[in-house]
């Protein structure tokens, strides 16, 4: 009596099937946080936008660029590229100019070149939104 021997291709049909369905899973996956990251924007009444590094990073300046003339958009950065002449340091020219507010937070105290901690970072942040505010209550139309 002979063996019957592996399956035609059985095998193989099973793992493909197996990695075409992994993959389907993992688009689905993508599209939904997208569609979940352009809610949020959506929803949002101000976006603000941490753009330290020496590239800000791509999926928060497309967010930047999704809500310009939309809604106010605030950009800050709390590295400091030009430690010694603050404010000085070379900026995304778009994010910039599209940016609602451009907050260079890199020193608390720019004199004594102290950097700047969380705190002071939170409270220029609240200031910029707080300013937002009064604009907007005083606006008729969106504030951009």
């Amino acid at each position: 009596m002979r063996s019957p021997g592996p399956p035609a291709c059985g095998g193989i049909g099973r793992a493909q099937s197996v990695v075409a369905s992994g993959i389907r899973a993992a688009i689905h996956v993508r599209k939904a946080n997208f569609r979940k990251d352009v809610e949020g924007v959506d929803w949002a009444e101000v976006v603000v936008a941490n753009m330290d590094g020496p590239d800000p990073d791509s999926g928060t300046c497309w967010e930047c660029g999704y809500a310009y003339r939309k809604k106010p958009v605030i950009v800050f950065r709390t590295d400091f590229r030009a430690g010694d002449a603050p404010g000085t340091a070379p900026f995304n020219l778009i994010l910039k100019e599209s940016a609602t507010r451009f907050l260079d937070l890199a020193f608390k105290d720019e004199e004594k070149r102290n950097f700047a901690d969380i705190d002071s970072v939170a409270l220029e942040i609240i200031s910029a939104l707080e300013e937002l505010a009064a604009i907007v209550s005083k606006t008729p139309g969106p504030v951009i």
